[in-house]
């Protein structure tokens, strides 16, 4: 789709849920076919709590998601993303779940996982990954 992150405001999208100040929360985009990346301008969503890319034809790396606080939900399972899964991951300190399985990931479990109080879901399977 073209416009996305552009002038027009994220809570048009037919896919996207918004709080009361008119500010992106949830972006479901499940099964959508979508390829190509997660522009790193998603880093700029400040307020999303739930990011679903499950189930399309992306690739490429994830996007530094460390800015996203608020963040509990991050899928992007049955894509082809490569590269490093864990990127500044112990700094989501509400995340409930992290869900990245077949992909072609790559990266050790980081040792300060544990921080991650709020972490029920963390799905990695198929994926590069070790430890």
């Amino acid at each position: 789709n073209t416009g996305w992150l552009g002038e027009e405001n994220e809570c048009t999208w037919s896919s996207a849920t918004c709080n009361d100040q008119n500010l992106l929360t949830i972006l479901l985009l499940e099964s959508n076919n979508l390829i190509g990346q997660i522009p790193s301008e998603f880093s700029l969503l400040s307020n999303l709590e739930d990011i679903i890319f499950f189930d399309n034809k992306m690739s490429g790396p994830l996007p530094d998601i460390s800015n996203l606080k608020g963040l509990k939900k991050f899928d992007v399972e049955k894509n082809s993303f490569v590269g490093p899964a864990f990127s500044s991951l112990s700094e989501l300190l509400l995340l409930e779940s992290y869900l990245l399985s077949d992909n072609e990931l790559t990266g050790s479990i980081p040792e300060d996982i544990g921080k991650l109080t709020e972490l029920k879901n963390f799905w990695i399977i198929d994926n590069k990954i070790s430890g």
